[in-house]
């Protein structure tokens, strides 16, 4: 289970960004929105810390990076493990005391797949300080824990599966072994090592569609858990799939979406389209999430991703994906390479 690290520093440290082009996220998952990007010294200053994710403020923005992006993060590690602790009996934070660390134990709540827990602390929250992006938050676990998830739950070694009236009890537990044997082969392909284990929501298109706050062409997503919509058997497998090679591979730190979208195709079994003769984004400007792309130029941006990766996988195959992992400042210069062998594609 995830542990509750909701810690406010009671004298906030400020650091410094380590390298040019830092993405900003709204969350530590390479799949989060990026707020925007941060040159090589720029100071920040850390707010909290939530599972070894670092809130931070950047000049006018907020959002979060991983320790690894800033120079001297340990300083503040270092402070947070002297600090004292905000948690009161039982480890619940000490309430009407600060809503920000009522938030983020909310938040980590609902990681934690507790929804009725996060559902009482963002209240409690929202009941010291009314804060925007905590109402969302709050409005988007109050419409999952309606959609009657609760009613299926399994769990095996790495995963807690909960699931709705789409699935029956035996295609369920079925789908539950399906994930072992999956991720045991992704997690050997790319090198992965899960601390914890991960929570899957398999739900029903429209659940899916209207808690997920998905494009309509979206079959599944991890945002931190994997969420998938159920359709045909086939489909349902293929997709989640899809969704752990993303959960794998954010584990192993932040890479761009086209790596991402490419390697999660290629393990999932999904054959990338080929698209000739179109003037072809290149794989920099292919960087951040496809989720807010329209269906057309979201399948050009799919292709050109899967196709970069099948192109990698050809003609890097003494590197492979587990080393190209543990090398990530190689990618640069591979992801020029692909884009000049993808232009001969044309």
């Amino acid at each position: 289970m995830i542990q509750l690290l909701a810690v406010l520093l009671l004298a906030a440290t400020a650091q410094t960004v380590r390298e040019d082009k830092t993405p900003l996220r709204t969350g530590c998952e390479a799949a989060d929105d990026i707020v925007g990007y941060l040159k090589a010294g720029s100071p920040v200053t850390i707010r909290f810390a939530i599972n070894g994710c670092l809130a931070v403020t950047a000049g006018e923005q907020k959002g979060y990076l991983l320790p690894s992006a800033i120079v001297n993060a340990e300083e503040f590690e270092r402070a947070r493990r002297e600090a004292p602790s905000v948690s009161g009996s039982g480890g619940a934070p000490a309430k009407a005391k600060d809503p920000m660390a009522l938030a983020m134990a909310g938040r980590d709540a609902y990681y934690a797949d507790n929804l009725q827990k996060a559902i009482g602390l963002l209240k409690d929250s929202l009941a010291l300080k009314d804060d925007p992006d905590v109402r969302v938050f709050l409005a988007r676990v109050e419409r999952e824990a309606a959609t009657g998830l609760s009613k299926g739950r399994l769990m095996s070694t790495r995963f807690t599966m909960r699931y709705d009236d789409a699935m029956t009890v035996d295609q369920a537990r079925a789908m539950l072994n399906l994930m072992e044997e999956e991720f045991t082969r992704i997690a050997n392909e790319i090198g992965c090592r899960p601390s914890e284990r991960m929570v899957v929501i398999l739900q029903s298109r429209e659940d899916y569609l209207r808690t997920s706050g998905m494009s309509e062409w979206s079959a599944g997503v991890f945002d931190g858990r994997i969420r998938v919509s159920v359709q045909q058997s086939a489909q349902t497998r293929t997709s989640v799939a899809h969704e752990l090679v993303h959960a794998c591979l954010a584990m192993t730190g932040n890479w761009p979406a086209w790596f991402h979208e490419g390697l999660a195709q290629k393990l999932a079994g999904q054959k990338p389209r080929q698209i000739r003769g179109a003037k072809l984004p290149k794989l920099s400007q292919l960087d951040q999430t496809f989720a807010g792309m329209n269906a057309q130029n979201a399948a050009i941006a799919y292709a050109v991703a899967g196709m970069a990766v099948e192109l990698f996988y050809l003609n890097y195959k003494e590197m492979g994906v587990a080393n190209l992992v543990r090398s990530p400042e190689r990618l640069p210069a591979i992801a020029e390479d692909l884009d000049r062998r993808l232009a001969e594609l044309r």
